[in-house]
């Protein structure tokens, strides 16, 4: 239970990118400090966007102050996603339980309580691993099989043709006026764009989110946005895919990086970047 604050931020960090880089796809947190572990997993992902670095999305939950059986249950229900299964559902191929502080009998309540939900269907494979002093007790790992999230993929690529051409047309903007429009309106006043794309709601959405655009203070670059809110058979999801100019790329998440953040990880890049200034020569010996 992240007792006194056992577990550090460097600790917890680590964990957190341990576990997404095993190949987590669903991370479900539980205890009075599951906030602080929900996020710290999902900034590994936002920074491995920052970053380019190619990774599958993870889905995080955290249940702060739910009673266990509630969490479980939640656990067991989230993880039945809608697939291509003999049941029409979908379910991971192996789940960790981690449990990280407490007693060995609180450990033990955590994984009775998981198998016993779990008793009405086979339970694949269970670890149980006890370290540490905090709270993150169940994870579910989607290890390399397709589940929805792929199939979101596929619609949003049916609208990004529709915007492509507003990221041309922002680069043509430029050359033109050497600088980024303040508003995409910009582009249709100068004649750029007929129109700007209306984006309908794409295949297995329930809603659609219409294009943004943001510009960097500096005006270096710029982010196109759109995406879609997704059913995952409990609770909504929404997904957005978003292109960053400078990067020339697009890219798919649940929990895009901010303009803020992305603004901060140039200046972090750009510091490392800038060589040390040579030391002083020692002085000479008289």
């Amino acid at each position: 239970m992240d007792v006194d604050g056992a577990v550090s931020p460097d600790e917890q960090r680590e964990l957190s990118r341990r576990i997404v880089e095993t190949g987590c796809r669903y991370a479900v947190c539980f205890g009075p400090t599951s906030g602080r572990w929900d996020d710290s997993i999902d900034m590994v992902s936002v920074m491995d966007g920052i970053d380019g670095v190619p990774r599958d999305l993870v889905m995080t939950s955290w249940h702060d102050d739910e009673p266990l059986e509630e969490t479980v249950d939640f656990f067991h229900e989230h993880m039945l996603i809608v697939g291509d299964g003999d049941d029409g559902r979908w379910t991971p191929e192996r789940y960790l339980v981690l449990v990280l502080g407490g007693t060995p009998g609180r450990e033990r309540e955590v994984v009775d309580a998981v198998r016993a939900r779990f008793a009405r269907r086979r339970l694949p494979p269970l670890w149980v691993l006890a370290s540490l002093a905090a709270v993150l007790v169940a994870v579910g790992w989607f290890l390399a099989t397709p589940h929805g999230y792929e199939a979101w993929c596929l619609s949003l690529d049916e609208l990004q043709p529709r915007v492509e051409p507003v990221a041309d047309a922002l680069e043509a903007f430029r050359e033109e006026r050497g600088g980024y429009p303040g508003a995409l309106a910009e582009l249709v006043e100068g004649d750029l764009l007929d129109e700007l794309p209306e984006l309908d709601v794409p295949r297995g959405a329930s809603d659609v989110f219409p294009l943004t655009y943001e510009r960097a203070p500096d005006g270096s670059f710029f982010v196109l946005r759109f995406g879609a809110m997704y059913s995952t058979g409990v609770f909504p999801e929404a997904v957005e895919r978003f292109y960053i100019s400078d990067t020339d790329a697009w890219d798919t998440r649940s929990y895009p990086p901010t303009l803020e953040e992305l603004v901060a990880a140039r200046a972090r890049r750009t510091s490392d970047e800038v060589p040390d200034s040579p030391a002083p020569p020692a002085e000479r010996d008289r």
